[in-house]
């Protein structure tokens, strides 16, 4: 039912010059690296932790843009981190290090690191019932039953794998945390029913928008940046893409189908990371060209906000699932969290 096309750049211009223009409402400056992704407790909608390519996580009161900790023990960068949603204070951490950190803020300190991956670990995720742990590094997935992390439940090495077919950069779990799914740089989506083995296994290839006043000469220029559930509609996902889209699909993996329900295009560079409202009413994207904007899900001509003040690569977008989503955090590139208060406009 939709077109992939070119948007017209006026007519996103003339969108962004209508919508409430907004500047953060306090600015974290902790760090000396790159924030490469945020999290949101579960258990208190306004703490928050950071993971940086430092080496270090951090947790922070988002209302008094404090830092509360900061943790150590990542040898390289750390380009991902999650809350448990139901054990508190538990954190879950993946690093250029090849290992993944599990963390007790509670206690203030690392639990154990888990060696199954041979290469850097781009994305962690807990399911939302707290029974399993996902993680992603290049052509490998593990899954983890979180009552015991001695050893995967599955290591899921990716079939077909070539030099030319890109490696995995981003996951997340659909079906009521029964199936992971998992995207790659070349643009393509793989899905995984736990606990059924290879032959049920599905890779979709989805077809670019090619927005062509965009042009990225390297392999990240079909990448799938990252995978976002809705609330209210389990089989739904969220995909941040290369092209400069926000794509929204329904996974049907019994028919092995994934029908594409909406899409959202964007600027003319690649949507590094998005998420949706705890209504499921709007959607934040981010871009490369530190761009943030904030849609209307049901009039998706309309944009809402637009976030200005990054000057490096957003890498992490949240709402605050305060009953209101009026507050939003981002991480950025440039070293700063930032954290926006929808309700005061300029």
């Amino acid at each position: 039912d939709f077109k992939y096309q070119k948007m017209d750049m006026s007519i996103l211009g003339s969108l962004i010059a209508h919508s409430k223009q907004i500047q953060c409402t306090k600015l974290i400056r902790d760090h000396h690296e790159g924030i490469s992704d945020i999290s949101v407790s579960p258990f208190n909608e306004y703490k928050a932790t950071a993971a940086c390519f430092d080496k270090t996580l951090s947790e922070y009161d988002i209302n008094k843009a404090q830092q509360i900790l900061r943790l150590t023990g990542h040898e390289s960068g750390i380009w991902t981190c999650d809350y448990s949603p139901t054990q508190s204070g538990l954190v879950a951490t993946g690093s250029s290090d090849q290992k993944i950190g599990l963390w007790d803020l509670n206690s203030q300190k690392l639990i154990n690191f888990l060696k199954n991956h041979d290469n850097s670990i781009y994305d962690v995720q807990f399911t939302t019932d707290g029974k399993y742990l996902g993680s992603c590094s290049k052509d490998t997935i593990c899954i983890f039953d979180t009552s015991n992390y001695s050893k995967p439940l599955e290591v899921i090495e990716v079939p077909n794998k070539t030099p030319d077919n890109g490696f995995i950069y981003c996951l997340n779990f659909t079906e009521n945390n029964k199936s992971i799914v998992t995207g790659f740089i070349d643009g393509t989506i793989f899905a995984h029913r736990i606990g059924t083995g290879y032959e049920d296994d599905i890779k979709f290839h989805l077809l670019p928008n090619y927005i062509e006043t965009y042009k990225e000469d390297e392999e990240y220029s079909k990448c799938v940046y990252s995978l976002a559930k809705f609330h209210k509609d389990d089989s739904k996902i969220m995909l941040s893409h290369s092209d400069g889209s926000v794509r929204i699909y329904e996974m049907d993996l019994d028919s092995r189908k994934m029908k594409l329900k909406d899409q959202f295009y964007y600027f003319t560079s690649p949507v590094t990371c998005s998420d949706s409202s705890s209504d499921d009413q709007m959607i934040i994207a981010c871009g490369k060209d530190r761009s943030c904007e904030i849609w209307n899900i049901n009039t998706h001509k309309e944009i809402k906000y637009t976030l200005s003040g990054h000057t490096g690569v957003i890498s992490a977008c949240h709402f605050v699932k305060n009953g209101k989503n009026d507050i939003v955090i981002t991480g950025s590139y440039d070293n700063t969290i930032r954290v926006w208060n929808l309700r005061k406009t300029q």
